[in-house]
């Protein structure tokens, strides 16, 4: 129990820093935002990407956007479908080799964080 109410207040005291940081710098943050906002119409407006090097070894990097382009057809499997028809025809389409049963596997996540000020 003890173990607990530590880890509790541990966690508490943590959240409570984390919302003193972003109240005191949300201002630096929205500014951020909108300095990156105004890049990017720089570079669409320009057409390319850019590097903006400062002293120290610092630069900003910029890079072109890209519309979305065809690259061609590709055929696409319909799992519904499949999985609807008798199982001695779905064994025949793996068995073909037409159709590959592959493992899938949910991604991996951290744990995620949201602040609401």
């Amino acid at each position: 129990m003890a173990t607990y109410q530590a880890a509790a207040l541990d966690r508490r005291s943590v959240a409570e820093e984390l919302i003193a940081l972003r109240r005191e710098y949300a201002e630096v943050y929205r500014r951020d935002d909108d300095l990156v906002a105004k890049l990017r119409e720089i570079a669409i407006a320009e057409g390319a990407g850019f590097v903006e090097p400062f002293d120290g070894g610092a630069e900003v990097k910029v890079s072109g956007g890209a519309e979305k382009k065809f690259k061609g057809i590709m055929p696409v499997f319909n799992a519904e479908a499949f999985m609807a028809l008798p199982t001695t025809r779905r064994n025949k389409l793996v068995e073909s080799g037409l159709v590959v049963m592959e493992e899938q596997y949910t991604s991996a996540r951290k744990p995620s964080v949201s602040v609401s000020l």
